[in-house]
């Protein structure tokens, strides 16, 4: 028997609506629902002939944690709504619980940690029966979701590592007690380097590529010093570790990355579906929305990151092919 598999209830709808990181930005999520015709009706914002899907990352770091979990969670308990979980939430789930050994928790209380998660932790009130609830809530969420015309999950579609999990009995969900704390240690061993690929991404690691004698590093959005870039996976035809790196724009960095060739154990992996479009989240894009990839649609343009910055879904009808003018954004954070 498989553990852990999706509860959500299905809804068969004609279109969807896959919506980006929401990270706490629960003004954003009203306005940009309401923006695509959306209405909420006792309690539960709905639509007469399309579903949302949420790509995961609801939680740290947005001022209102509270509305943006309220909507999401009564979205999918009422079947107007879909949720992959993030590594967020993945996250909080580990911070929330202890280990077997009784040595701390599944994820540390580093000062790390808990100030990436800290947003979370005040707004719904760690001492409060809420934040058990939602805790909970958490854990029925799938990593994925596969249907006949899309596929959807926060970082990485990679279907080997679907498979593998798959088979050892993780359909989807995390599953519960021994069998979910499995996914949390080690992170180098299967299944939690798995969950590692699909919730986070593959990296690599940049520390030979330094070009004034030190190890390689760039700051990322939080100011972290990093040695492992993130791959861009959905970019078929790029080879180099230039092209393949996704290291944001105008951070600090040494490194001077070859354009002559790349991760040979990365190169060898498929990734993405070969026929059906993927949707995630996760890479911080900003600028213009695009579709990145041959089949590859990432809705996360770092809502949470700037005021200015459009939370954004894609409106996706099965059949039409993919284009850059089904994305639409909610700047405002004020909702009237």
């Amino acid at each position: 028997m498989r553990v852990g598999s999706s509860r959500e209830r299905k809804v068969l709808m004609t279109s969807y609506d896959f919506i980006g990181d929401i990270h706490g930005e629960g003004n954003k999520l009203e306005g940009l629902l309401r923006t695509m015709g959306y209405e909420e009706v006792d309690g539960v914002f709905r639509h007469p002939d399309r579903q949302a899907i949420f790509v995961g990352d609801y939680v740290d770091r947005g001022d209102h944690h509270l509305k943006a979990l309220a909507i999401v969670k009564a979205m999918v308990e009422a079947g107007s709504a879909r949720a992959v979980m993030g590594n967020h939430e993945f996250n909080a789930i580990g911070y929330a619980t202890p280990r077997s050994d009784g040595l701390g928790f599944l994820r540390s209380h580093s000062e790390k940690n808990t100030k990436q998660h800290q947003a979370f932790l005040d707004q719904v009130g760690v001492d409060e029966d809420l934040y058990a609830t939602y805790i909970e809530w958490f854990k029925t969420l799938p990593m994925w979701i596969e249907e006949e015309s899309f596929c959807a999950v926060h970082a990485c579609w990679q279907p080997d590592t679907i498979a593998q999990l798959t088979a050892a009995g993780y359909d989807g969900g995390i599953g519960e007690g021994a069998t979910m704390k499995a996914l949390y240690v080690p992170w180098d061993e299967f299944p939690g380097s798995a969950v590692e690929t699909i919730l986070k991404g593959p990296e690599f690691p940049v520390k030979e590529f330094g070009n004034d004698g030190r190890d390689g590093y760039f700051n990322d959005k939080g100011g972290h010093s990093r040695h492992m870039a993130r791959l861009r996976w959905w970019l078929k035809d790029a080879t180099s570790y230039a092209e393949l790196a996704d290291i944001p724009e105008g951070t600090e960095s040494n490194l001077t990355l070859p354009t002559d060739r790349g991760p040979e154990d990365l190169l060898r992996v498929t990734y993405g579906h070969p026929t059906k479009p993927t949707f995630f989240g996760h890479y911080w894009r900003t600028g213009d929305q695009t579709v990145i990839g041959t089949n590859a649609v990432c809705v996360d343009y770092s809502a949470v990151k700037d005021a200015k910055n459009p939370l954004v879904a894609y409106q996706f009808t099965p059949g039409e092919p993919l284009s850059d003018d089904n994305f639409i954004g909610f700047v405002r954070d004020e909702v009237n």
